[in-house]
């Protein structure tokens, strides 16, 4: 949801002044049992 924000703030801000370069992070929250890097569950 929030990286389809990013896009219109970005053109407003490159229409008024120059962007040369963008630089966007996302942060997502993890639980205990969640792995940080995709695979498989070890329940199934």
């Amino acid at each position: 949801m929030y990286n389809k924000l990013s896009c219109p703030i970005a053109k407003v801000l490159n229409d008024n002044f120059i962007i040369e370069e963008g630089l966007m992070t996302t942060v997502h929250a993890a639980t205990a049992t969640q792995f940080t890097v995709d695979g498989p569950s070890k329940r199934f």
